[in-house]
């Protein structure tokens, strides 16, 4: 095997395939034949699904490859997916060329178990073994995600009523920064990255990573300056960094001593909503152990599309689902794979 190549075990084998029958057990047997079966259910073909079916209902104005409106139809793939030529870069496509499902081989409806486990908190190596899918297609599916919404937070504003306050992930092992005597810098130091968060009375949050240590104006500026709507109350400890907004956005502001408000229970602390928020961060961030820190915003990304509206698990998939058809982003496994 080469180096760096990439190897797992197949989730499509088990322990006797390949042994005769009647060199089985009967507990052998059966366990082989019902996870076939099972395993057969989550990876039928595209051609045995409704997909193509759902795929010609979407109608189609513009070239996926230039962008031009001189298109036609052009038969039909062997999938049954409608086939569509252009006439200006002379080439043919389908709905999903230049989309995130292009040269996809596993249906788009094992997105949806995929988004479920996924929007439950569930880690890409749980998520590989309850769908029978290798940790390295998981991991693929998960950074398409990430490119879906790389853009998500871009329109979120938060209103009314906010809660302002910033929460700290810690580093990986390997990327800790250390004295010239080895050991680990304590407090809010370089290892500690800075996630500036608001939400507001109607469940909406936004987060951004920006830098590590404690904050500062111009990073609390650069994070929230242009997410929260102007003259709305703002709530919040004593943090001077947050002193910016208030002044740029001509905030109203509730003060609180952060060091009386730890006794508190939940229902009399006036900043359990943010505190909350930052909890389920805190656990969606760990239910991804190891994952490098360069990606932390993705992460942060993928948990406010799951946490802000809508409620429904099925209408947060529907909209995941059409963004992977209409945007035209596109990532190849190879390109996610491929090493220096």
């Amino acid at each position: 095997m080469k180096k760096n190549q990439i190897r797992t075990r197949s989730r499509r084998k088990t322990p006797w395939d390949g042994v005769p029958a009647d060199e089985l057990d009967s507990f052998e047997i059966f366990l082989r034949r019902e996870y076939h079966e099972h395993y057969s259910v989550h990876h039928v073909s595209i051609s045995e699904t409704d997909e193509a079916q759902l795929l010609n209902s979407f109608e189609i104005r513009t070239c996926h490859l230039c962008g031009s409106t001189r298109i036609r139809k052009d038969g039909f793939t062997k999938s049954r997916l409608q086939r569509y030529y252009c006439n200006d870069c002379r080439q043919n496509f389908v709905i999903t060329t230049g989309t995130i499902f292009d040269s996809h081989k596993l249906p788009i409806s094992e997105w949806i178990e995929f988004c479920i486990d996924v929007f439950g908190y569930g880690s890409t190596s749980l998520t590989s073994k309850a769908n029978k899918n290798s940790i390295t297609t998981s991991n693929y599916w998960l950074n398409k995600l990430f490119l879906l919404l790389k853009d998500y937070s871009d329109s979120i504003i938060v209103k009314g009523k906010i809660q302002i306050d910033e929460t700290y992930y810690r580093k990986r092992n390997d990327e800790l920064k250390r004295t010239k005597e080895g050991k680990q810098f304590r407090g809010l130091s370089r290892n500690q990255e800075c996630i500036y968060t608001a939400c507001d009375e109607n469940g909406i949050v936004y987060a951004r990573a920006n830098g590590t240590g404690k904050p500062s104006q111009k990073r609390c500026w650069e994070s929230l300056g242009t997410h929260i709507g102007s003259g709305s109350l703002m709530i919040h400890d004593k943090e001077r960094a947050h002193r910016v907004l208030v002044r740029n956005l001509n905030l109203k502001e509730k003060v609180y001593d952060a060091s009386r408000l730890k006794d508190l229970s939940d229902k009399r602390n006036p900043m359990n909503q943010i505190n909350q928020v930052h909890n389920q961060m805190q656990k969606f961030l760990d239910s991804h152990p190891g994952f490098n820190r360069k990606h932390l915003q993705d992460y942060i990304n993928l948990f406010m599309f799951i946490t802000n509206p809508p409620d429904d698990l099925l209408e947060k998939i529907r909209l995941i689902l059409e963004m992977g058809l209409t945007k035209p982003i596109s990532l190849r496994y190879r390109k996610l794979y491929q090493h220096k």
